[in-house]
């Protein structure tokens, strides 16, 4: 029964409790419900930085990771989404592995990028995180311009510059990916993707200039 009040203590936000049931109930502190959570991922997702500290005081696993088929998630990728350099720090000074990929292939470092977390891509990449590393998420190129014909590896930067994060896209190296379409067409899909608007003159406003056959 310690076992569902654990993670309950957690969503209560409630330290005193959950010391009470590791160390007078016995608790394990490195149960895992149905989606192979943990108490200590489960705090990380909740964002609550004292309880990552006091259950990891309590020998929780940082390295422990959620059910591939749900994703695959550690405590360091939902603290990483969070933006929470504090809980960051925490999960890596006791263990918790910088390069960990997810169901899709992406690290902590692919995260906070995705997110702009830039303390926490600044945190990562001072404790050894790989900003090479591609994730392997299966994504056509923007079908709009590879109509689903290659599977695309991204970099950490590219889902910064995806998501307008530049502050975190300059820690970076410039984005890779892994397939077949040129550059170019990467930039013109960058572009859709972040609906920028171009304002170049439309031909019609040049004055008719280029109508007609060439005289010779």
């Amino acid at each position: 029964m310690s076992g569902p009040l654990l993670f309950q203590a957690i969503r209560d936000n409630s330290r005193e409790q959950i010391v009470l049931l590791l160390e007078q109930a016995h608790a394990n502190v490195n149960q895992t419900n149905a989606n192979g959570t943990t108490p200590l991922i489960l705090a990380a997702q909740l964002d609550k930085p004292s309880l990552v500290e006091v259950l990891l005081a309590k020998g929780a696993d940082p390295t422990a990771q959620e059910r591939l088929e749900l994703g695959g998630n550690t405590a360091l990728h939902y603290a990483a989404k969070n933006g929470n350099r504090e809980v960051t720090v925490l999960l890596l000074s006791h263990g918790a592995q910088a390069n960990v990929q997810d169901r899709l292939g992406r690290t902590p470092l692919h995260t906070a990028c995705r997110y702009g977390s830039t303390a926490v891509v600044q945190t990562l990449l001072s404790k050894g995180a790989d900003p090479s590393c591609r994730d392997y998420s299966g994504e056509p190129m923007f079908s709009k311009i590879s109509c689903g014909t290659d599977v695309v590896r991204f970099t950490a930067s590219y889902w910064a510059k995806v998501n307008g994060h530049e502050e975190c896209a300059v820690l970076l190296p410039p984005p890779q990916f892994y397939g077949s379409k040129q550059i170019s067409e990467f930039q013109l899909a960058t572009m859709d993707a972040l609906e920028l608007t171009l304002n170049i003159p439309s031909k019609k406003s040049t004055g008719g200039k280029g109508k007609g056959k060439k005289s010779r």
